[in-house]
Formats: structure tokens, C-alpha cells, sequence
């Protein structure tokens, strides 16, 4: 199975691009219309490299086993397993 997944970066400027879309109006500051282009360009870049089959080339995939108790099947206990081991990561 390959999956993309954005950034969780990607999240934090969505809600900051909403966040000031939302207390913009009706006329939006020089600055705030600076930081809103430059919010809707990275969004828009990051998407376009999200997009199937541009994921990264070669050694760059990062991969995870998800069968954490390695009985051929991954359930909800081996996920419960994977979600606690990213808990301990700092």
C-alpha cells in the first residue's frame, strides 16, 4: 500500500490562511495580504507535490510495519501499539 500525506505543516498554514481570511474582512492590511499570498502559494506547492506519483524518488519512502505483533494481520490492537510507541517519540 503507498500513500502521500501532507505535511503536518500544511495544516497550521490552513488554519492560519482561514484565520486570517476570516478576520480580514472587509479590507485586509498590506501585510495581511503579503502573508495571504505567501500562505495560498506554499499551500498550492505543497498540494502539487502531494498529487499520486509525485511521491519522493529512490531510498526516500519512508515505510512502517503495522503489524506490530507480527501475526500477519493488523488490527486495532496494533494500531493502538503503533499510536502509543509515536507518543514516546520526542
Amino acid at each position: 500500500m503507498q500513500a502521500n500525506f501532507l505535511p503536518l505543516d500544511w495544516y497550521a498554514k490552513q488554519a492560519e490562511l482561514q484565520a486570517l481570511l476570516d478576520i480580514t474582512t472587509p479590507i485586509p492590511t498590506l501585510a495581511e495580504r503579503a502573508r495571504i499570498a505567501q500562505l495560498e502559494a506554499e499551500l498550492s506547492a505543497s498540494v502539487a507535490d502531494f498529487k499520486p506519483g509525485n511521491g519522493p524518488l529512490g531510498d526516500e519512502w519512508a515505510t512502517v510495519n503495522l503489524d506490530r505483533n507480527g501475526d500477519g494481520v493488523v488490527n486495532q490492537q496494533d494500531i493502538d501499539d503503533y499510536n502509543a510507541d509515536l507518543l514516546l517519540i520526542p
